[in-house]
């Protein structure tokens, strides 16, 4: 009789900055010499390499563009039960695909000297939600990463009554969730008439009430300030030449 099992899910290395960002900081390899034989229609390879500075050894070096600002099984949730323990991350992924082609297209349009852009209330939705977990990814080190034991935090009794309550083995299931909520939360409060001020109040509470529900309350309010109190800015250097240096550890700030 043949016998069927499961295989062990593997082990990823997942970048915290996407990688559609990183590419605007790609160099090519030092001594790249562009080749004089065109390839399909004239583009030339696309630079695959880093310029970093170790501040340790004081030195500037390369790596590659896929070997930084990652960490190994950053999103698996390695819950023996979970069937999927990549889940979280393929949401992500959808999210920040989506995120990386509205960014495009405004840096597309700033390049061709475009004064003004215009973003649909759709498409600044899903970039406010993008930035929210882009920022809220680093909480997962800084205050999930625990044990219920460790949890030392000033919010370690609400904590531990939250996870009673909803059946968290481990302050580290709470991020998990609270991130899957976030990520298919419907924001687009004012779909309906955006001039429509008590259809638009009503909708607000509702999805106020709807997260808190679901959300660990704090990091929900957290959220909600982002999504609803607070605009969104494009900044550029001055001078086109000037460079841009950015820590390892800054990313998430």
């Amino acid at each position: 009789m043949a016998t069927s099992t499961s295989k062990e899910p593997q082990s990823q290395y997942r970048h915290y900055m996407p990688q559609s960002l990183l590419r605007n900081y790609a160099v090519h390899k030092d001594g790249y010499q562009p080749s004089t034989e065109k390839k399909g229609k004239g583009k030339s390879t696309p630079p695959q390499n880093l310029d970093l500075l170790d501040l340790k050894l004081g030195e500037l070096k390369q790596t590659s563009l896929n070997s930084y600002f990652g960490l190994q099984d950053m999103y698996r949730d390695f819950d023996k039960t979970n069937t999927d323990q990549h889940k979280l991350e393929k949401q992500l992924s959808r999210l920040e695909e989506e995120a990386s082609q509205i960014l495009h297209t405004v840096k597309t349009r700033f390049e061709a000297g475009k004064t003004e852009i215009q973003l649909s209330r759709k498409e600044k939705g899903k970039l406010r939600k993008f930035l929210f977990i882009m920022l809220y990814r680093d909480t997962l080190y800084s205050h999930y990463n625990k044990s219920k034991e460790e949890h030392d935090d000033v919010d370690r009794e609400d904590m531990l009554q939250y996870m009673e309550q909803k059946g968290f083995k481990q302050p580290r299931d709470v991020w998990f969730a609270n991130t899957s909520v976030f990520l298919n939360a419907d924001i687009d409060v004012n779909n309906a008439n955006p001039l429509d001020h008590e259809r638009t109040k009503e909708l607000l509470q509702t999805m106020k009430a709807k997260l808190e529900s679901q959300a660990y309350p704090p990091d929900a309010a957290w959220f909600l300030t982002n999504i609803q109190g607070q605009s969104m800015h494009f900044c550029t250097p001055n001078a086109k030449e000037d460079e841009f240096l950015m820590t390892q550890n800054t990313y998430s700030e």
